[in-house]
């Protein structure tokens, strides 16, 4: 029986620890990434939708740079990257607003699947308006483009195709060519373009939908994952209350098991905020984590991931400094109030000196 004692103590005792510790994560992890309230505010606040389309067109700008690199000739209606013109035209098609609401439906549509509302997230992204936007734009800027240039030469001329004329490309303006006509047939071109944004309506389903299967098929034990993990800071705290009185009831001695419940509390809020003072120290250090020669985009994830860390740190501090109060106090009330041992009661009387005064007596014989 007291072996059998001494192994649930030593479970309890395990359990405990462990409950501990992660009632604090579990619990930052929900308030951090949980919810899509707590999500979307922290995105906006980094700023990712100001940045989002200046990293795109960069990166448009690197593929078609190594793409003229490698191709001599241009392809016709081709739109020019490079062109500030052109990129102002792109981040005015895509303006923040309109990344952020799409964004948010995508965020709503992944929670209301994880909340089982949906058998898969449910969203529309509509592009439509914005190619429209860009197909105007674009050609604008070439229309105003050739109606700068000079008048073509005799030998410019002899180059030029009067039936095939690419207003996006011109060296020169022909004359005689209805540029404004032009200008409306690029538009149509860019507008009805198969080769980019050719579908205009984004749905979950052409984001992941590969070989004609839905890859929500294959995730389909997310939702009960999440769901778990919405729970489980309550599975963990009522479990924790009862490991706790576990190792104090099941120890001979309660003031020993109160002694060993208090050292784990104290000790994880000691780990805990070593571990918070380590994470942002990490993302917060150039040292570690550099972006001397990052985009803007790549520097604003950078600040978005520090937002939710902080916010997850924050959490974690609700518990760490809770628990080192918790512990330190416990371990300080047990001290102080420790019994004092028995003192020694004194059974022997000493021997008192002898006060005679009389002779000895000589034994010997004279």
């Amino acid at each position: 029986m007291r072996i059998l004692k001494s192994i649930f103590r030593g479970l309890c005792s395990y359990l405990f620890k462990i409950c501990v510790l992660f009632l604090a994560i579990s619990t930052a992890t929900v308030a951090v990434f949980g919810t899509s309230a707590g999500l979307k505010s922290n995105i906006k606040s980094s700023g990712i939708y100001e940045k989002a389309v200046d990293g795109v067109v960069s990166q448009l700008k690197k593929d078609q740079d190594k793409k003229s690199n490698s191709a001599s000739e241009s392809k016709k209606d081709e739109v020019n990257i490079i062109d500030p013109a052109v990129q102002e035209v792109i981040k005015n098609a895509f303006p923040a607003s309109f990344l952020e609401s799409s964004s948010n439906s995508v965020i709503d549509g992944f929670f209301g699947w994880l909340k089982g509302s949906t058998e898969t997230p449910q969203f529309t992204i509509d592009l439509a308006e914005s190619k429209k936007q860009l197909a105007f734009g674009i050609s604008e800027v070439a229309y105003q483009k050739a109606l700068a240039l000079p008048v073509c030469t005799v030998a410019q001329l002899r180059t030029l195709n009067p039936n095939n004329i690419d207003i996006n490309n011109l060296p020169c303006r022909p004359p005689g060519v209805d540029l404004a006509s032009e200008r409306n047939k690029f538009r149509e071109s860019v507008a009805n373009s198969k080769e980019f944004l050719s579908d205009t309506t984004i749905t979950n389903e052409d984001l992941f939908k590969s070989d004609d299967k839905n890859g929500f098929d294959q995730a389909g034990n997310v939702p009960s994952a999440y769901q778990l993990l919405v729970k489980l800071p309550y599975i963990l705290g009522a479990l924790g209350i009862l490991t706790g009185l576990g190792v104090v009831f099941l120890h001979d001695e309660r003031r020993r098991g109160l002694l060993i419940v208090s050292r784990t509390v104290l000790i994880t809020g000691i780990v805990l905020l070593a571990g918070v003072a380590v994470s942002n120290y990490i993302i917060n250090s150039d040292s570690i984590i550099k972006f001397v020669n990052g985009s803007e985009f790549e520097k604003t994830a950078r600040t978005l991931a520090s937002l939710l860390l902080g916010d997850f740190n924050g959490v974690l501090l609700m518990f760490c400094i809770p628990y080192m109060a918790v512990g330190g106090g416990g371990m300080l009330a047990l001290r102080l109030t420790r019994p004092k041992p028995p003192e020694k009661e004194e059974t022997d009387n000493p021997k008192e000196p002898s006060t005679s005064t009389e002779p000895k007596k000589d034994t010997k014989t004279q």
